[in-house]
């Protein structure tokens, strides 16, 4: 099949296979919050392979200049990891540009060990703890700053 980056839809949300990491607390929260609300009126993209949801991952703008980044991935995503990485890089790159960013930050599930090293991959550095930040589960708070 062949790997395509369209613009996020929330349908893709909903059609994308759940990680066994994501706590139930974040999939509760998900479904009473509405993606669309949050993902679809900001820069997000999907990558597809064919009809396959891989990925799906953007921005949400906070306040003036900061923005949260979100990623979210089916489990076999370490198979378009290279993709994944050079595309998440693209749009943050184009938020620091559009939204004149001084700060993007993303909060990452502190046992999803994999997802912690994407952020830190990424450029985002470990700025702490955030107890029982959804559900019962200890988030870490990563940012990636323009001066980084």
């Amino acid at each position: 099949m062949k790997v395509n980056v369209v613009p996020f839809k929330t349908e893709h949300w909903w059609r994308m296979e759940v990680r066994p990491e994501i706590s139930e607390a974040e999939i509760l929260w998900s479904k009473q919050v509405k993606p669309e609300f949050l993902y679809e009126k900001f820069p997000s993209l999907t990558i597809m392979d064919g009809p396959r949801i891989i990925a799906c991952f953007g921005g949400v703008y906070l306040w003036p200049n900061t923005a949260e980044g979100w990623v979210r991935t089916v489990p076999d995503v370490y198979k378009y990891k290279d993709i994944l990485f050079e595309q998440v890089n693209r749009l943050s790159d184009f938020l620091f540009d559009i939204w004149n960013l001084n700060r993007m930050q993303a909060t990452v599930q502190k046992d999803w060990t994999v997802a912690c090293k994407f952020a830190e991959r990424l450029g985002y550095i470990s700025e702490g703890e955030l107890p029982y930040y959804i559900g019962n589960y200890t988030y870490i708070m990563y940012a990636k700053l323009r001066s980084n």
